[in-house]
């Protein structure tokens, strides 16, 4: 050993693992699920989910989230094994107690229950209370559209976003989500009302990263690039005043509308406090109630052609960014952070 290698010691871990197969990452996502309690179909649904954002190079919504759910299920602060049950049902609405298991469980069920209303009367809506973190939101709209309904979803979340013109955190990241049948991919919008995610501070800090001016501010109302002063203060809304008046609604239309928790009633999923008592609501809507799907199909794609024309550098729809990472990663692989991984080997061979 030279000199100069013995006082540099050996040389540090790439920051990244993988490529790993999706498949791979789904049975290992199961096992660890499975071995905080979880029965076999629900952890199915909660590793696809949690995997499926990762290909999709939405690592703040992947299997980072993963060490949280496990020691909320573990410190009985979810119910790995719960139920949704229907609170109230009417002819096109569904008002649904998540039963405070697995987001994933809830959202399938109001999924579920939206689309066959709109299967059945051209319209359908499911508000859930008392749910968990539910994860990307695009997933579950995505899989809507694929089913030729168009969807759409929001969530509200614990506190970490300001007001407009506020200084502490009162408002989640609040997304919204919204999905259109197409061939062969959806075009599907999943967005915070947030400057951004809050997961996505969390990976900054995680990796030693500063965030860009205009995420978050301290706890006096002045900007920050420090991921861990962002987190201790404020996340900014998505535009301001116009971010800032999404959020509210998705409050009304999710824990106002169903009487579930709302603003600071909403409790961190990283912290071991209490259930986190998560509301969102699903709504679909069946195409074919305004037009046939030939032209409901020729419209989109005129629309979708005329925006792609409309610049000389290239023009994506939503969605079709994250349909490019996914169509990668069934061929190459998913790449994790090591840290991430490292959870994942833990949590799997428990």
């Amino acid at each position: 050993m030279t000199m100069d290698a013995a006082v540099l010691g050996p040389p540090a871990e790439p920051p990244h693992a993988g490529p790993f197969a999706i498949e791979e990452l789904v049975h290992m996502a199961e096992r660890a699920v499975i071995g905080a309690g979880a029965p076999i179909a629900i952890a199915e649904r909660v590793a696809a989910m949690l995997v499926d954002a990762d290909a999709r190079n939405i690592a703040s919504h992947g299997l980072s989230r993963l060490p949280s759910y496990l020691r909320r299920a573990r410190a009985g602060l979810i119910d790995p094994n719960a139920t949704p049950q229907v609170l109230i049902k009417s002819q096109a609405t569904a008002l649904i107690d998540g039963a405070n298991g697995y987001g994933v469980s809830a959202a399938d069920l109001a999924c579920s229950m939206a689309s066959d209303c709109a299967r059945r009367l051209g319209v359908g809506w499911a508000t859930t209370v008392r749910s968990n973190h539910v994860g990307a939101l695009g997933f579950f709209v995505r899989e809507l559209a694929r089913a030729d309904l168009i969807a759409l979803m929001w969530s509200n979340a614990a506190p970490s976003v300001c007001a407009h013109n506020g200084c502490f955190s009162i408002l989640g990241t609040n997304p919204i989500a919204m999905a259109a049948p197409r061939h062969p991919n959806p075009v599907v919008l999943d967005m915070a009302t947030s400057a951004v995610a809050r997961g996505r501070v969390r990976r900054a800090l995680a990796e030693g990263q500063d965030i860009p001016l205009g995420w978050g501010v301290d706890a006096t109302g002045t900007g920050t690039v420090d991921p861990s002063t962002a987190l201790a203060g404020a996340l900014l809304p998505l535009g301001g005043a116009k971010g800032y008046g999404l959020s509210v609604f998705v409050e009304i239309l999710s824990g106002v509308l169903g009487g579930g928790d709302s603003l600071d009633d909403v409790y961190d999923t990283e912290k071991l406090s209490s259930p986190s008592a998560i509301a969102f609501t699903v709504v679909a809507l069946d195409p074919e109630r305004f037009t046939t799907r030939e032209q409901f199909d020729e419209r989109l794609e005129s629309v979708i052609a005329r925006l792609k024309a409309s610049g000389e550098n290239e023009i994506l729809m939503p969605g079709e960014r994250e349909d490019a990472a996914y169509e990668t990663a069934q061929n190459s692989g998913v790449v994790l952070a090591r840290d991430v991984y490292e959870n994942l080997v833990r949590e799997a061979g428990r």
